[in-house]
């Protein structure tokens, strides 16, 4: 069964074929260029080859005319077809007003890079400015920070001295009193000393006098 369709299969495979061949170019027969007429002269005009010669010299001696003007800056001479001279500055000017184009080109151009340069150096100098600003403004917010600490310290220590003196001062005042007290003391002793040996003495000499006056 296996045979039979490998060989089915084989036989329902299409066999390569060679591609088609390219189409054959066409030879186009195109018709001749007509030969031209050579043209009759006529007796007293001159033909149209001595004219293009005639024209082609005066271009030539016109050619060297301009090489030789533009040179020095001197404006062009040119001859007419009726051989009257006329002076044409067209070529010197035009040249002229080309080359200041081009100068007033070039200088837009420089005047548009330092314009630009400038400007960028404004923004730099801008910015720059800005970033001073803002770190003077921190620098001030710090000083200020550190003055209103300083202060506060300097009104503790103040106040502590303050507190201090009055202390010191009590303190004095308090030596003084104990020692006036203490005077004091000493001296009421010693009146007590005294009214005490008065008195004693007055009971002796009053219990003196009563023995007297018992015996």
């Amino acid at each position: 069964m296996s045979i039979t369709l490998g060989a089915i299969a084989a036989s329902r495979r299409p066999k390569w074929q060679y591609p088609p061949p390219p189409p054959t170019p066409r030879i186009l027969h195109l018709p001749r260029r007509p030969r031209r007429k050579t043209p009759k002269t006529v007796a007293g005009k001159p033909s149209s080859s001595e004219t293009k010669k005639d024209r082609k010299g005066k271009l030539e001696t016109l050619f060297d005319q301009e090489r030789a003007f533009t040179k020095n800056g001197i404006p062009i001479v040119l001859l007419g077809h009726g051989g009257r001279e006329e002076l044409v500055v067209e070529g010197s000017e035009r040249r002229r007003e080309r080359v200041e184009e081009r100068e007033i080109n070039g200088d837009s151009v420089g005047l548009g890079l330092e314009e630009e340069k400038w400007r960028f150096q404004a923004e730099m100098l801008r910015a720059e400015c800005n970033l001073l600003r803002m770190e003077k403004e921190i620098a001030v917010k710090k000083l200020e920070r550190t003055r209103v600490k300083v202060e506060r310290a300097l009104r503790s220590a103040i106040q502590a001295l303050v507190s201090e003196k009055t202390k010191i001062s009590e303190a004095t005042n308090l030596k003084e009193e104990i020692q006036n007290f203490a005077d004091k003391l000493e001296k009421l002793r010693r009146n007590l000393e005294v009214k005490s040996f008065k008195l004693e003495n007055t009971t002796i000499s009053i219990n003196n006098r009563l023995l007297y006056k018992d015996s």
